[in-house]
């Protein structure tokens, strides 16, 4: 699970693509998600039972591909340089294929 806190705590701490977004708005909501998927884990680890815990992560999945949406978005209408959206593009990528394995996992047990 440190993997993922990494990962997540690089996506968050990105300022190279999100802080030169043209756009300050979009920037503000890929933060706002970015910081909703680690919200979402450690609040639905935080509860008793595993389906209280797979319902956050499920969202805390749905923030990851807001993140790649809006990305892709500013990166295609030139609010955000190609290469800054491509690290963070492939940031967001790893943090969805660990929640992706993760909520595999506890479905199984």
């Amino acid at each position: 699970m440190a993997e993922g806190y990494e990962t997540r705590g690089s996506l968050l701490r990105f300022d190279g693509g999100v802080s030169q977004a043209r756009d300050l708005r979009i920037g503000s909501q890929i933060r706002r998600a970015a910081v909703s998927i680690a919200s979402n884990i450690a609040e639905g680890h935080s509860r008793t039972s595993r389906q209280a815990y797979l319902n956050h992560l499920s969202i805390a999945l749905g923030s990851q591909s807001e993140v790649e949406t809006q990305i892709e978005l500013a990166s295609r209408l030139s609010m955000m340089p190609n290469e800054a959206a491509q690290e963070v593009l492939t940031l967001a990528g790893q943090v969805g294929r660990m929640l992706h394995a993760l909520i595999a996992s506890l479905e199984r047990n």
